[in-house]
């Protein structure tokens, strides 16, 4: 006969709160490395904060292309304006595009996420998109990778699921972080 102990609730308290955790990581881990792969210019560097500790400041540097369907309707034909960046708006998705073979910055438009999900190679939903974005880095790198930003090319390596991007890597100058600025003691 088995025996129950009598404290098995406690037990139990401590035991799945620990087995959810485990599963939600296991789960997230999982979409980071099996989701498609993305490479995307990133912008604006200031990796270090007194209060919230070394990390990199940065927002992504979007190849727009195409014509944006979601948010503030584009200017009328025939305006002499440039056409710049559309500023990302809530509640909209932002669609990626593959470009040619050996392309790593994807062409990117804005439009409702009813069409990103089911026409888009890739999406991201707006909200998690709109900087300030951060990727906390080793405060004894921080100097020199602050540096190194400034005068290189920098983009993220990620993953995207159901519309959340998961940084896989930093790169510069097309290559992981870690291989370019040395490594401290």
């Amino acid at each position: 006969m088995i025996r129950i102990p009598a404290d098995w609730k406690l037990y139990a308290a401590v035991v799945l709160p620990v087995l959810g955790v485990l599963a939600l990581t296991a789960q997230a881990e999982w979409k980071v490395r099996h989701g498609p792969e993305w490479v995307i210019p990133i912008e604006g560097y200031d990796p270090r904060d007194l209060i919230f500790g070394h990390y990199l400041l940065y927002r992504y540097d979007f190849n727009w292309q195409g014509q944006s369907d979601c948010g503030p309707r584009p200017r009328p034909p025939g305006t002499s304006a440039p056409q710049s960046a559309p500023s990302i708006q809530a509640g909209c998705c932002l669609c990626l595009t593959r470009g040619p073979k050996g392309s790593t910055d994807p062409a990117v438009r804005q439009t409702s996420c009813t069409t990103a999900r089911s026409d888009c190679e890739g999406w991201l939903r707006s909200e998690v998109a709109r900087p300030p974005l951060r990727y906390f880095v080793p405060e004894r790198q921080a100097t020199v990778l602050e540096r190194s930003l400034r005068t290189r090319s920098a983009a993220l390596r990620l993953r995207l699921s159901s519309g959340k991007p998961a940084v896989d890597e930093l790169l510069i100058d097309e290559k992981p972080w870690r291989q370019v600025i040395p490594q401290s003691p």
